[in-house]
């Protein structure tokens, strides 16, 4: 173990730029008062006793000491552990150093109460919170945090009263046992206790650069120091880490309650005062703080899939199915309001229903795989529940059993448990309705909250107009995804969404991102999030039906093209209406340039000849922008590259409508979308018109041409 220590810390610690450029996030700054503190944390690597101490002088500011595992004092690990002012834990005088350093202020310190690396990650609360040792007993979390701050504090407060005697040689007895110099005085503010929660993402085993360099040096690593450098190694190479600080506790408000009472006991000696106050306070200040450290748990992928699996309540699994159970899992964690989300499991969530599109899912579904939790069965996947409730040891648990990790992380939140047990009890029917109606409630709640944040009195249009929604025929068995186009709103393909319901389908309408609020809301949205919008239609219909067509107008159709090229064989028809594959407008090639040169101004913190967007007049000035940004028009470009080099991936019947006098799309997109597509069935149809928006006025003769065309390509096929 010393040869591992002193030839490691050094590579160790070249990591740890790396870390704060790029992997460490902090929040609850705001929470940190300009006070003696003690911070208290929760224990799961080993390096959190070098980096914490180091992150926060150079984040936020604060000198901060900590105590150590006497074991670990040994080389250069020891002398770096040494000049940030840790201390050992074996060291007799520790108490009173950082009773002193509270008193004067000079450091604050970092405490961790579970005691040791909590590596299960198994903490359970029996009117105390209590820790898993590796031998497989419990033990309650220490008070020794709590039992310091309240002595610290009632130590000043002693002070004070023996300054206003004029007791100055009991002062300095009390100073010196404190081992406070002359120089030093004593600080006036209160001491506060500051709940961290530190959080990894993702946790995974596994070879990484410290480990092989580890072996490299040392050849016979025990087993015990090899499973901390995979999973430590990891962590600090490749995992998102946020240390969240929780709000700070004043002790001395929080004591104060009951040391009014115990100041009124006659004949007691203060010393006996103070004994009943830390006694009556120690383990409720330690629940308070350990509390706090374990609500800001940040809930991610890993967490949601090892509890939705390990609660599953059959053993065999459908593929969709798991992420219908995810999915549901996830939103009504969310709904709770209770718990932090990692991006992972919140922002765009429907895409993991999308084969290759959530890189979080497909990481842990491969750690399932690996470690034999789950195996595939063709379209479905067999649950080892025996494996999953394997104990194979406290330092063994995380390289071979790390999804039960994360269960076992939540095990103390009921109010999350209750919510896995019932959604795995569902039937596969249930969680397809409950997964519909969640991705369409989210759907709208992000448009709400986009018309609210963007609102503009003079340049927003009716709320209703930009309202994702669902027109739901339960008889049928296929579902239209339907876009508008750029610029506009859901009200744009409202008669043609109509009439498709009317004659028998299922529809869905989306909101592209950055639509319907006001033209600023362009400026922050890039083309993928159009996309994203779009795939949450087909997340939602797949719940809903059989068959899915995409369908779209402008730069809806190229989102239709697009999913299209993606999904293959999952779509089952496109319709493109007006694609905007090519413009007429040769002034939109200037774009990029002009964007370019607005970021390098923005860059340079200048604003002079910057030009971010252009007034015009479009077609329908009642549901259309007025404004165009610039930064849209670049992101339409790109999409239409995107889509162009996509074309050709498409094997669904396919019917492409375009204008043939179309003034803003060139007519000639029809044919290049035709020629450059794999479709088996497809078809173009060019009708007059002199407009670009050739689908909001009711025109029975083209809309009959797209419902013949779903009718001759999915329902005759059908039957056939």
């Amino acid at each position: 173990m010393t040869g591992f220590i002193f030839k490691s810390t050094s590579v160790v610690m070249k990591f740890l730029e790396k870390i704060f450029d790029s992997n460490l996030k902090i929040s609850g700054a705001e929470n940190l008062p300009d006070t003696p503190i003690i911070f208290v944390a929760n224990h799961f690597t080993r390096a959190e006793t070098f980096i914490l101490p180091y992150m926060m002088d150079r984040l936020v500011n604060k000198k901060v000491r900590s105590l150590a595992d006497h074991n670990i004092f040994i080389g250069a690990l020891g002398k770096y552990l040494s000049s940030m002012g840790t201390i050992a834990t074996d060291n007799v005088d520790r108490n009173k150093i950082i009773i002193g350093d509270l008193l004067t202020g000079k450091a604050d310190w970092l405490i961790y109460p579970e005691g040791i690396m909590v590596k299960n990650k198994l903490v359970t609360k029996k009117g105390y919170y209590q820790v898993t040792m590796p031998d497989g007993s419990h033990r309650k979390v220490k008070t020794g945090a709590a039992v310091l701050a309240i002595k610290a504090e009632l130590i000043k407060k002693q002070l004070y009263n023996l300054s206003e005697l004029n007791q100055y040689q009991e002062i300095e007895v009390i100073r010196e046992s404190y081992f406070i110099n002359k120089d030093s005085k004593i600080s006036p503010k209160n001491i506060h206790i500051v709940p961290i929660t530190i959080n990894y993402f993702p946790i995974r085993p596994g070879q990484n650069s410290i480990h092989k360099i580890s072996k490299r040096f040392l050849k016979n690593l025990s087993k015990r120091v090899s499973e901390e450098l995979e999973i430590e190694g990891n962590i600090i190479t490749n995992a998102e880490i946020e240390v969240k600080f929780g709000e700070a506790i004043n002790i001395y408000n929080y004591i104060k309650p009951r040391r009014k009472l115990t100041d009124k006991l006659p004949l007691v000696s203060n010393d006996t005062k103070n004994n009943l106050l830390i006694n009556y306070y120690r383990y409720r200040l330690t629940n308070n703080f350990m509390k706090t450290i374990y609500d800001n748990v940040q809930l991610n992928m890993d967490h949601i899939f090892a509890c939705s699996l390990f609660y599953a309540h059959k053993n065999d699994i459908d593929r969709n199915m798991l992420k219908d159970l995810i999915y549901v899992n996830a939103r009504q964690i969310k709904k709770l309001n209770s718990f932090a989300l990692h991006h992972s499991v919140d922002e765009n969530l429907a895409m993991i229903f999308m084969a290759d599109g959530n890189n979080y899912y497909d990481s842990t579904l491969a750690l399932a795989i690996e470690q034999k939790i789950i195996t595939k069965e063709h379209e479905k996947y067999h649950i080892n529940h025996k494996k999953f409730n394997d104990d194979l040891g406290f330092h063994q648990a995380r390289l071979e059993n790390t999804l039960k990790m994360f269960v076992n992380q939540l095990v103390k939140f009921p109010i999350l448990t209750k919510i896995f047990k019932k959604n795995g009890k569902f039937t596969e029917k249930l969680l397809k309705e409950k997964a519909f109606a969640l991705i369409l409630r989210s759907d709208q709640k992000e448009y709400f909250d986009d018309y609210k944040k963007y609102f503009s009195p003079t340049e927003s249009k009716n709320r209703e107009f930009g309202k994702p929604y669902f027109l739901e025929n339960k008889k049928s068995a296929i579902g239209i995804i339907l876009s508008h186009g750029y610029k506009s709103s859901p009200e744009e393909v409202k008669n043609l969404a109509q009439y498709l319901y009317e004659s028998g389908f299922n529809v869905y309408v989306v909101r592209l991102k950055g639509h319907g609020t006001a033209p600023l809301n362009l400026k922050y949205t890039e083309w993928e999030d159009w996309y994203k919008s779009y795939f949450k239609g087909y997340a939602a219909l797949k719940q809903k039906c059989k068959y899915v067509v995409s369908a779209g107008f402008s730069t809806g159709g190229l989102l239709a093209l697009l999913l299209a090229a993606k999904k293959r064989s999952s779509i089952d028809g496109v319709i493109s209406i007006n694609a905007a594959i090519k413009l007429n407008d040769i002034r939109v090639n200037l774009v990029p340039t002009v964007h370019f040169w607005n970021e390098l101004l923005t860059k340079f913190k200048s604003s002079k000849g910057k030009k971010e967007f252009i007034v015009d007049t479009p077609e329908n000035p009642q549901i259309n922008y007025s404004k165009n940004y610039l930064k849209g028009i670049k992101e339409l470009s790109d999409l239409m590259n995107e889509c162009n080099k996509n074309l050709k991936h498409i094997i669904a019947p396919t019917l492409i409508i375009q204008a043939d006098k179309d003034p803003v799309v060139n007519p000639k997109s029809g044919k290049i979308i035709l020629d450059k597509i794999s479709s088996a069935r497809k078809k173009l149809i060019m009708p007059s018109f002199d407009n670009h928006v050739i689908i909001k006025a009711r025109n029975e003769e083209l809309y009959l041409e797209i419902t013949n065309f779903i009718n001759e390509n999915i329902i005759n096929q059908e039957l056939k």
